[in-house]
């Protein structure tokens, strides 16, 4: 078999296939994933309108006026949740928000949750964090928060990033990867050393005490993800080398003459 084209969806994974994999730079396109942003558009919603889904702990139906901060993906060791449950501990012990008014959410389910839950019991946390599970509503999950998390130990696009792009949150999420390439320092969002616990907690502090910068940080994600990221996009970038592809082996097998 020939491989014509090899498509990545970073910038990061374009250059590791040229620079460390030896395939030439004309046979790389790269082509970012797109999000669909209607689909969380229509849940976008401010602080004082915020409806817990179906499930929420009585711990957050509570305490009004806390800042929520969530992640949604795979409990594995690759997406590093349990620093977020460090970064937590950090952050009630330094009393850093006024009666620590933070929750978090945890969106997913895999082979780390029972350590999640441990650790969580360990630190004596379990009024702060709900371990969520697999969900069907994201959308419903994401507009929820304030924050979004990811500080994963290595990722190539992120869908969860753009999906809380769209939704209009800013997104703390480590320096690796693809992530640079949604997350911009400062504009929309803060990017930390991978697996730095005090990083993560400083980032979340400086947001959860700064309304008007996250809102600021979501207004930038949600314009980012309209010009660079629709779904759209994403669709005519891969017609377009089909297209190519495709062109000369149309060609070819038209008969002599036609």
């Amino acid at each position: 078999h020939v491989i014509h084209r090899f498509i990545t969806v970073s910038r990061d994974l374009e250059r590791w296939l040229i620079d460390s994999v030896g395939i030439p730079a004309q046979q790389v396109e790269h082509i970012y994933n797109g999000v669909d942003q209607s689909r969380f558009a229509a849940h976008r919603v401010t602080a004082a309108e915020r409806r817990w889904p179906t499930g929420a702990p009585d711990a957050f139906l509570a305490d009004e006026g806390c800042t929520v901060m969530g992640t949604v993906g795979r409990l594995a060791t690759v997406k590093d949740q349990q620093l977020i449950i460090r970064a937590l501990r950090l952050l009630v012990d330094r009393q850093a928000v006024e009666n620590c008014l933070l929750r978090c959410i945890l969106v997913g389910d895999g082979p780390e949750r029972a350590n999640l839950q441990k650790l969580i019991a360990d630190f004596g946390l379990e009024r702060y964090v709900w371990l969520a599970g697999d969900r069907d509503d994201i959308p419903a999950l994401l507009a929820a928060m304030d924050i979004f998390l990811l500080p994963s130990l290595g990722e190539g696009i992120s869908n969860t990033i753009l999906e809380a792009m769209a939704t209009g949150l800013p997104v703390i999420a480590s320096d690796i990867g693809g992530n640079p390439e949604l997350v911009q320092e400062g504009v929309t969002g803060k990017l930390i050393p991978v697996g730095d616990a005090l990083a993560l907690a400083d980032a979340i502090e400086s947001l959860s005490t700064d309304t008007a910068l996250r809102e600021r940080m979501g207004r930038a994600a949600i314009q980012r993800v309209q010009k660079d990221f629709d779904w759209t996009r994403t669709v005519t970038a891969y017609l377009k080398v089909y297209d190519e592809l495709l062109g000369p082996v149309v060609s070819h097998s038209q008969p002599r003459g036609a």
